[in-house]
């Protein structure tokens, strides 16, 4: 089995014994949570990236797996750019752990195009029929978007804008949305992204502490994720 995998699914098992216990959070009441993931999965990576994103992608579904632990009223939507339209997976912590074998042998990088702005527009159709309470949003991903149909498109030149009414803006503008974490963005991304964030009033609802924003770039994502001693 693959080591990182046989990690993965270790920690599955513990989150899954820690959520039939009942915790605080069970007795007091949840409100209603929606987690999404949105994760770039198009041939957009050098080899030494590829390598980094096999690991982020573990760490992240470990952390969405033992956050289970405080949110027992917490649905997850990963969506993969690679198949923008469907979510890969919607569900509750327990069955993320019962099926992060084939979730995590899901999520391949493929030689297809980037359907970023299709990928947050599945997210916005998510929160209309999960109607939360609260959302949290957590990105793995260079942060382009190449459209569908991107087999002629040619050489991307970076940075590049996203497409205006990309629903990303709209869905951190929300005043339900608490977080939005964004792994491996790329260096020409990361101000493309700030300045999308904050076209609906994303960046205000930061600079008031009503939203948690990290968009870090490849180094600091190795960094926040406790990566470097897997890629030694």
């Amino acid at each position: 089995m693959n080591p990182i995998l046989k990690s993965y699914l270790g920690a599955a098992a513990l989150a899954a014994t820690l959520i039939a216990q009942p915790t605080q959070a069970g007795i007091f009441g949840d409100e209603k949570t929606l987690h999404l993931v949105v994760i770039e999965t198009a041939k957009l990576y050098t080899e030494d990236e590829e390598k980094v994103f096999d690991h982020a992608k573990l760490a992240v579904f470990r952390e969405l797996v033992a956050d289970a632990e405080y949110q027992s009223d917490t649905t997850y939507e990963i969506i993969l750019t690679s198949k923008p339209n469907a979510s890969l997976f919607r569900g509750s912590a327990v069955q993320l752990a019962e099926q992060g074998r084939t979730v995590l042998d899901a999520v391949k990088i493929q030689p297809t195009c980037n359907g970023l702005a299709a990928a947050w527009a599945q997210a916005e159709r998510t929160i209309a029929l999960e109607e939360p309470e609260k959302i949290f949003v957590t990105t793995i991903g260079p942060a382009i978007d190449t459209g569908l149909n991107c087999q002629n498109a040619g050489t991307i030149t970076l940075p590049k804008a996203f497409p205006q009414q990309m629903a990303l803006a709209t869905i951190l503008a929300d005043s339900r949305t608490e977080s939005f974490h964004s792994y491996m963005t790329h260096g020409d991304q990361v101000q493309m992204l700030i300045d999308h964030a904050g076209t609906l009033g994303g960046w205000d609802r930061k600079r008031a502490g009503d939203l948690d924003v990290r968009i870090l770039s490849l180094n600091p994502t190795i960094t926040a994720l406790g990566l470097g001693q897997a890629l030694r």
